[in-house]
């Protein structure tokens, strides 16, 4: 594409982009090739997290101090959506404009969709100051609904920084 972005396409079936930021996206019709490991043709959400867990494990081999886990999983129908962020010693890592660091869509067993967007990071000895708990609890009143936690932002796509976050 003019923008820069890799595009390979099979057949009209499968296609496979990758962006100079590190994002990579992967869209198939009804091509069963990249597919899961299940006892139905729907897997149960035990399976789709463990197997799509596994396919991200050994594509996203890690290369620093981050690992990917499950945020959340939701299943409509024989379509099954599963999104996993970064996180470093337990703490996690926001993306900019509320990406996660994979996104996989399932029909049935077969991928129908992956997005991932591919980071490292680094645990240095820089630390990251933080307002006092009180402050911050009283900036997170303006938020009754959210809860407040700490986590690492990453605004530039190079470094994070320790903040608060009010979810």
């Amino acid at each position: 594409d003019s923008d820069g972005t890799e595009v390979i396409s099979e057949s009209n079936n499968r296609t496979l982009r990758i962006e100079s930021n590190g994002t990579v996206e992967y869209q198939s019709e009804d091509d069963p090739t990249l597919s899961i490991e299940s006892e139905n043709s729907i897997p149960s959400l035990a399976e789709a997290a463990c197997e799509v867990n596994r396919l991200l494990s050994s594509l996203l081999t890690p290369s620093g101090d981050a690992r990917i886990y499950l945020k959340d999983i939701f299943q409509n129908g024989d379509s099954t959506t599963l999104r996993f962020g970064y996180q470093v010693g337990g703490v996690p890592i926001r993306l900019t404009n509320d990406r996660h660091a994979a996104v996989v869509t399932l029909s049935g067993t077969t991928i129908s969709s992956m997005t991932l967007h591919i980071r490292q990071y680094t645990v240095t000895e820089q630390t990251s100051l933080l307002l006092p708990l009180r402050q911050a609890l009283a900036i997170a009143a303006d938020s009754p609904d959210s809860d407040l936690s700490i986590g690492y932002v990453d605004k530039n796509n190079e470094s994070v920084k320790a903040t608060w976050l009010a979810d």
